[in-house]
């Protein structure tokens, strides 16, 4: 009797899929059969790199999220110009709401050092984003914000749409950055979270106005202890580190606190 193409006869009686190491045909395939892809990363040394799982992945794309003023811009372009300098390649800081004046300015207060292969855009972007498709040679992009392209929910989504598929084909790694307030911009952002790859929130305590940095979703790693927090300096956004004391309870380390911390 011929056997039917891609089944066995199993135990009970049935005709099922084939579970021969490596098979393929049919509509299923083995887990086993899937090849293994390599995730390489950049910015693994930065202190916020343990934070997305050792690292940014290339061809990820990472949603930042935090009220306005928190530290997004600064974290984002200090990470451009640290992917400059571990590549050589140039890195893309795409802003929609500043001057370049104004990204000028800050990248000089926090010192970053590659200015001249720091890119911004010579013309108004537009939620289509058809500048992406000149972009070569590109180590990283910082889009400057989501929420100033765009106020529609559908476009945003098609905007993080547009980046994803722009990072995978690339393989670029993507940093979207989003102002998020309390009530329903927040509930809109967690939203947006399903079309990247991993997702961060920049919070601020009311009471000790201190920082925090929390990564609530991470395709590419684990989101457990993914909490740090940092402070907003004259050079730039800075770890605040704890130390364990004799009983065993963690109390902040005010000696780790970096100079010219910002409230």
């Amino acid at each position: 009797m011929q056997l039917p193409k891609g089944k066995a006869l199993c135990a009970c009686g049935k005709w099922t899929f084939c579970h021969t190491e490596g098979a393929s045909s049919g509509p299923l395939r083995p887990l086993s059969a899937v090849p293994r892809v390599p995730k390489p990363r950049v910015l693994t040394e930065v202190w916020w790199a343990p934070l997305l799982g050792g690292g940014v992945v290339k061809g990820s794309v990472t949603l930042v999220g935090g009220e306005p003023g928190i530290g997004k811009s600064t974290l984002a372009l200090d990470a451009v110009d640290r992917c400059i300098g571990e590549t050589g390649l140039r890195g893309a800081y795409l802003a929609v709401e500043e001057r370049d004046t104004e990204i000028l300015s800050r990248a000089e207060r926090i010192q970053c050092k590659h200015l001249d292969r720091l890119y911004v855009p010579n013309e108004k972007l537009t939620p289509e984003l058809g500048i992406l498709d000149e972009l070569e040679g590109v180590c990283m992009v910082c889009l400057d914000s989501l929420s100033k392209l765009s106020r529609n929910d559908v476009m945003q989504v098609r905007i993080l749409e547009r980046l994803t598929e722009f990072a995978q084909k690339t393989n670029i790694p993507v940093f979207a950055l989003s102002h998020v307030n309390k009530g329903k911009d927040f509930s809109g952002f967690m939203e947006l979270q399903h079309e990247v790859d991993a997702t961060v929130i920049l919070r601020k305590d009311k009471k000790t106005r201190i920082r925090s940095w929390e990564t609530i979703k991470n395709r590419n790693g684990s989101t457990e202890a993914a909490v740090q927090q940092f402070a907003q300096t004259d050079t730039g956004v800075k770890p605040i580190f704890r130390d364990d004391d004799e009983d065993g309870v963690e109390e902040e380390d005010t000696h780790s606190v970096p100079r010219g911390f910002h409230t």
